[in-house]
């Protein structure tokens, strides 16, 4: 399995380096890579990496998230870019195999930038954290108002 993940992460290399000069070629990207996933129950395995992944590329895409190397963009969008193309290595309209080299290749992917993803995880822990401090300090100073205190 781990010849068929490099395999295909290889196929898509070169497109998915061009892609990192044109991000709104990945937000469509993730767009059919969002539909194709939600679209099957073969995917419930990856699911949660998937999303993961979708997640990353939207953050970097918006420019929220800049800390992710090249290295990694290039094996996310390649992912994607298998995951999303229908005539892949084993074509998805195959019964039960045809999703099993896109659950391979994403998992291979995600193998191979763990790090990277565990520091986008906790970036985005981080951040959601003070989105909730900062909830809580509107939510003291309107009680404060209210009552006229300080």
């Amino acid at each position: 399995m781990y010849k068929l993940g490099a395999k295909g992460l290889r196929l898509f290399n070169s497109r998915a380096a061009a892609y990192i000069k044109d991000k709104s070629k990945v937000s469509n990207l993730l767009n059919l890579a969002i539909r194709k996933g939600m679209s099957s129950d073969a995917l419930k395995d990856v699911w949660e990496q998937l999303q993961l992944v979708i997640n990353v590329l939207r953050d970097w895409v918006t420019g929220e998230y800049k800390e992710i190397p090249k290295r990694s963009l290039i094996i996310l969008i390649a992912a994607l870019l298998y995951f999303v193309t229908p005539a892949d290595l084993v074509p998805d309209f195959i019964p039960l195999s045809g999703y099993l080299d896109d659950v391979t290749v994403l998992s291979f992917a995600y193998s191979q930038i763990t790090k990277d993803l565990d520091r986008y995880k906790a970036w985005k822990a981080a951040r959601e954290e003070l989105k909730v401090e900062s909830q809580e300090e509107e939510v003291d100073t309107s009680k404060s108002v209210e009552t006229g205190q300080d």
